[in-house]
């Protein structure tokens, strides 16, 4: 909703003063808006301190809702008058000290009753709805006056580069953070909904570091390539405390049936003990990426920016396959062979170092003639074979040269050029048979036995099989559900709760001790019974144990604040119900498995479920919210 200056409002424009636009640290009062609207926004936002800025931002460019082509995205300059105010019996009065624009509102002291300004209490009483000013939502509007309130860019007056202090923003925006990957994640959204990344443009890597890139994310021009954006993202994340830094090096790129390697930049992020990589000029899937995962595609120029015990040679790196990441935060799944180009025999096998099911495997066959790849076709007819610890899969491979891909569950897609010449990869079948260890495994294998016995084959009915005999409860229970997905056995906050499977509450007046320390280590000691709800403290107790951000609250309904909302929930995330009544304060939180889309039931595990930690399943409609949890570092 666009407010505005109307009848008061005069324009006589002067000149700002060259200094650095500092934000006011005062606490937001009030914030006025007209009554009347029109194609200007004017605000005026009191604070604690008695002063005040007067705002008007004249749009240059209006925003189209849901573009988001740079060309037709919201853009404004803003005219800023400050000074201070007075209320007493009823009345404001403002005294601008510096302006640069004229305004009725500054002549005499206004009537300020009910939240709203009148010309005088007359009209306050018998024209209540002739206001000049009412206040609206402060929270809002709690941001530097030199964000857009429409878009919240940066706006587009003359000279803003040399105005803005960039520290000062970054702390600003990180302003109430939570951890130090969440406030990552608010400076990597703000940085780009402010620039445009020109993914075509070359860099040069023996460059020296700008000194200052305040021009690249509020000057006239806000186009970056990949070397000016990662420093960009360091010197902001510099100045609001955290510890961030640029990285140079390559990244692969696919040219015809082979990678080039381009010049590239990146991010490294520490929190706390452990570092994570982090590239924002691809997509949403690399904010977050294990270095592990990270080696496959990226070669930082430095040997202590790869992040590994084992640093790999230029050599080796270029020989890997081409790792691609689907999901924020994927995990790795060690796997060989581990080369960018295999060889077939009417088959490929490819061993993984743990249990995985749902693998999607598609292939582009490659015409010699016209160097061309074609669509990519699901491969239907994967076989699988389940070790004590691995997975051994087997695909068919129809045409003489092309693409595999292998999307695993965890976010992974490997990619492997192969030739189908009848020459068979002998690596996987050496390495099962334990006849020799891989030439020269990649850094991230895990060191594995030779040999190890099969237990299951092929299918969904195998591992439930599997499942329903082991001792595990968990599994069983998942067995007993038909719920296959063996993927959910490496989320860190599953493998948390599934330890406590088949902890319940104590009949009579005994309690159950375990069932009071998730009260205790949620900050909820005082409650001393295990037949207060304790669905929240559960997973409030496992989240915390797995490092993830989680509700101090004993409500269910108060995980609907935690972590980032999600439309498209996986293994892990959070769920959570309404009971009794949709408006009702009342709820159920649960760790999401996945759904059963033939009932329309939501599968997931959770405490305080029957009186106990097991997994149910419960009506989708009963749905208000899902999560996904943020992890927080020491």
């Amino acid at each position: 909703m666009v407010l505005i200056i109307g009848l008061f409002l005069s324009f006589g424009t002067l000149n700002a003063k060259e200094t650095s636009w500092k934000i006011n640290k005062a606490k937001l009062r009030y914030v006025l808006a007209p009554s009347k609207s029109s194609v200007n926004t004017e605000l005026i936002r009191l604070y604690q301190d008695k002063t005040f800025e007067h705002l008007v931002y004249v749009p240059v460019r209006n925003y189209e809702k849901g573009k988001e082509d740079f060309s037709v995205v919201h853009e404004s300059t803003v005219q800023r008058n400050t000074g201070t105010y007075s209320i007493a019996a009823g009345k404001i009065q403002f005294n601008v000290i510096e302006k640069e624009f004229t305004s009725d509102l500054y002549k005499k002291a206004f009537a300020f009753i009910d939240n709203k300004i009148y010309t005088s209490r007359f009209e306050s009483v018998f024209q209540q709805k002739k206001f000049l000013l009412k206040t609206v939502n402060k929270s809002k509007y709690n941001y530097p006056f030199y964000l857009d309130p429409f878009s919240q860019r940066i706006v587009r007056n003359e000279g803003v580069e040399t105005k803005i202090d960039l520290a000062d923003l970054s702390k600003f925006l990180i302003k109430g953070g939570h951890s130090q990957w969440a406030n990552y994640l608010t400076l990597v959204t703000f940085i780009q909904k402010q620039i445009e990344v020109d993914a075509t443009s070359s860099i040069d890597l023996s460059e020296e570091p700008h000194a200052d890139l305040t021009d690249k994310i509020a000057g006239k021009f806000r186009i970056v390539n990949s070397l000016q954006l990662s420093e960009l993202i360091a010197q902001m994340g510099i100045g609001a405390g955290l510890d961030v830094k640029s990285i140079r090096g390559y990244k692969k790129q696919a040219e015809g049936k082979n990678y080039v390697q381009i010049a590239h930049a990146w991010n490294q992020v520490n929190l706390g003990k452990q570092a994570i990589l982090s590239d924002i000029s691809m997509n949403e899937h690399w904010l977050k990426v294990d270095p592990v995962v990270m080696i496959y595609t990226y070669l930082p120029l430095k040997e202590e920016d790869q992040l590994l015990e084992k640093p790999i040679s230029a050599e080796d790196f270029d020989k890997l396959p081409y790792v691609q990441q689907v999901k924020d935060g994927a995990s790795y799944i060690s796997f060989i062979p581990s080369k960018q180009s295999l060889l077939a025999k009417g088959k490929v096998d490819v061993l993984f170092d743990e249990h995985i099911s749902g693998l999607k495997v598609t292939f582009q066959s490659y015409d010699e003639q016209t160097m061309r790849f074609g669509t990519a076709v699901v491969v239907n007819s994967t076989s699988f074979e389940y070790l004590t610890e691995k997975t051994l899969v087997s695909i068919p491979i129809m045409s003489k040269k092309g693409q595999l891909s292998l999307q695993l569950p965890n976010g992974m897609v490997i990619n492997y050029f192969i030739d189908n010449n009848g020459m068979e990869e002998i690596e996987v079948a050496n390495y099962l048979k334990g006849l020799i260890q891989p030439k020269r495994p990649s850094p991230m294998i895990k060191n594995a036995q030779a040999s190890t016995p099969i237990l299951a084959s092929n299918d969904a009915n195998s591992i439930l099989d599997l499942w329903a005999n082991s001792s595990d409860l968990f599994l069983k229970e998942l067995a007993a559900l038909e719920f296959s997905d063996v993927s959910i056995l490496q989320n860190p906050l599953i493998k948390e709760a599934r330890k406590y499977v088949g902890v319940k509450e104590m009949e009579g007046k005994a309690n159950n001790k375990t069932i009071l320390s998730f009260f205790k280590e949620t900050g909820n000691g005082s409650i001393k019974s295990d037949e207060e709800a304790w669905c929240s403290v559960f997973i409030g107790f496992c989240a915390k144990q797995a490092g993830l951000g989680y509700s101090k609250n004993a409500t269910a309904k108060s995980w609907l604040d935690q972590g980032i909302v999600c439309v498209d929930p996986k293994p892990g995330d959070i769920v959570v119900f309404w009971r009794e009544d949709p408006n009702s304060w009342k709820g159920h939180v649960a760790i999401y498995l996945g759904k059963d889309e033939s009932t329309n039931e939501i599968i997931c595990l959770g405490g305080n479920q029957d009186n106990q930690v097991c997994i149910r399943r419960y009506d989708a409609n009963q749905v208000v919210g899902y999560r996904s949890l943020i992890s927080v570092y020491p």
